[in-house]
């Protein structure tokens, strides 16, 4: 059995955001009130471009997939200015990211927004099998391990989320029959669980006769958090980053004022962003992602010639034409799709739009600001770089936990599976919230932030049952 502090000291000595709120003195509520101040000074900036259109986008989303209703509350809240980029599509059964969601729920509540839905964009050109699981379920509650249960097979845990085919009912008969192994750990109790969740969520004919994964997920993730509260009838609204921005990204390559432009086609910027690196990769290697024929990634850059390559899992080249008329097209084929520093430049860089992430995104957001500024700079265009280097983007809600499962006789972490059994009220989490510090949510959360951080080499023998352990014996009081 490992040594609590010993796990903690391993995450601190990985990542300086977590290290950072280990010594924090402030509650999650203050932590929240510090994220606002950063929304509030980053809105002095006036951005490059306005940001209505990311909202229709997002509203037009919501609303071809719920109704008027839903898209109305998501464009007032997104109108806020802040977005909480941290989570991977279908990846909300990590306890980490589904409750980071909840917190940023009541982050837009702290700006005065009084809507029940909550948007957040997430982001799909992550592989089934991502360490947040967007391939099955999640459940949690043994004190040894997450217990995984996939709905989409093996073979594709390679395939990124936007290109997966929708499950179908078979699929949901086989994740039955896996939980009733006994190899699988999968208790009575869980069961009933799993068995409810797959009757009134994920074999609802509507989402059965959807032919896009992702698209299903959207709808998965909306009713698994309308049963959070036992007093309310909140939602949150996981809407596909890349499905919003693609379009947005297709008009730009056509607009030769904006940055998405200047990237792909003055010669002097795309030198500067193949010669300035974050953490060993150009940025010009961190623009967009290719597909193979079975949807697997394939990691491309802009090379100074303009020119767009990449290398398969074969070993095989893959090159793209650059050209605005057939690069629009192979986005619209979904052959190549926009990355994450393309979604920072779109939503953040030009249009002033606060993101919020998890400790690894702290970290490297601001490097990216940092370094595109001097891009930009280098290549002539001083006044982009000076506005874009006032930004602050070390926003961070992805990580703490305040909420735990204690059905198996440990406190574990509570994702969608354990809310859903086990709903609070609106008063039980803004109490949560106002007396939870900071560093007692980070040692709450050291399950996946131990998972996250450590490699496997370094990891100690034992030690999500010596998490389980200690917070059993020091957060009762935060059990569902």
């Amino acid at each position: 059995m490992q040594d609590f502090e010993t796990l903690l000291e391993q995450c601190r000595e990985k990542n300086r955001m977590v290290d950072l709120c280990i010594q924090s003195e402030c509650s999650l509520t203050g932590h929240l009130d510090s994220l606002k101040d950063k929304r509030d000074m980053n809105n002095t900036v006036t951005p490059l471009r306005d940001d209505g259109d990311f909202i229709l986008a997002c509203s037009l989303y919501v609303e071809q997939r719920l109704g008027g209703e839903a898209a109305e509350e998501a464009a007032v809240a997104l109108a806020q200015r802040i977005v909480n980029t941290a989570d991977h599509h279908g990846g909300f059964y990590s306890a980490q990211a589904f409750q980071g969601d909840l917190l940023f729920g009541e982050l837009l509540r702290m700006l005065g927004y009084k809507g029940n839905s909550t948007p957040v964009l997430s982001f799909s050109h992550v592989e089934l099998g991502n360490s947040t699981y967007a391939r099955g379920l999640c459940l949690y509650g043994s004190r040894y391990k997450r217990l995984l249960l996939p709905i989409q097979p093996k073979k594709d845990e390679n395939r990124m989320v936007t290109l997966t085919a929708s499950y179908d009912k078979g699929a949901l008969d086989r994740v039955r029959k896996l939980a009733a192994m006994p190899e699988t750990g999968v208790s009575l109790r869980q069961r009933k669980v799993l068995d409810k969740l797959l009757k009134e969520v994920y074999e609802d004919e509507k989402l059965l006769g959807i032919s896009r994964y992702a698209d299903q997920l959207f709808h998965i993730g909306e009713k698994l958090s309308r049963h959070v509260f036992s007093d309310a009838d909140r939602r949150i609204l996981y809407i596909e980053g890349e499905e919003v921005l693609t379009p947005l990204f297709i008009r730009e390559l056509e607009d030769e004022s904006s940055l998405i432009y200047r990237i792909f086609y003055d010669e002097r910027l795309r030198e500067a962003m193949n010669r300035i690196s974050a953490d060993g990769l150009a940025l010009s290697q961190l623009l967009l992602r290719g597909a193979d024929e079975k949807g697997r990634r394939i990691n491309v850059q802009l090379f100074p010639d303009g020119k767009i390559k990449g290398m398969d899992h074969r070993g095989r080249v893959a090159e793209y034409d650059s050209g605005p008329a057939e690069l629009c097209r192979l986005l619209k084929a979904r052959a190549l799709i926009p990355a994450g520093f393309s979604a920072a430049v779109m939503l953040f860089f030009e249009r002033g739009i606060t993101w919020l992430g998890g400790y690894f995104q702290s970290l490297y957001l601001p490097e990216w600001i940092s370094l595109f500024s001097q891009a930009l700079s280098e290549a002539g265009f001083a006044r982009e770089a000076s506005l874009i280097a006032s930004y602050d983007g070390s926003g961070y809600i992805s990580g703490p936990l305040y909420a735990l499962d204690g059905g198996e006789g440990a406190a574990t972490p509570a994702g969608p599976a354990e809310f859903y059994e086990k709903p609070v009220t609106v008063t039980d989490l803004e109490r949560r919230l106002e007396s939870c510090m900071l560093k007692d949510a980070h040692c709450m959360g050291l399950y996946e932030i131990y998972e996250d951080l450590v490699p496997a080499s370094e990891k100690r023998e034992g030690w999500y049952e010596a998490i389980a352990e200690y917070c059993t014996g020091e957060y009762g009081g935060y059990l569902i």
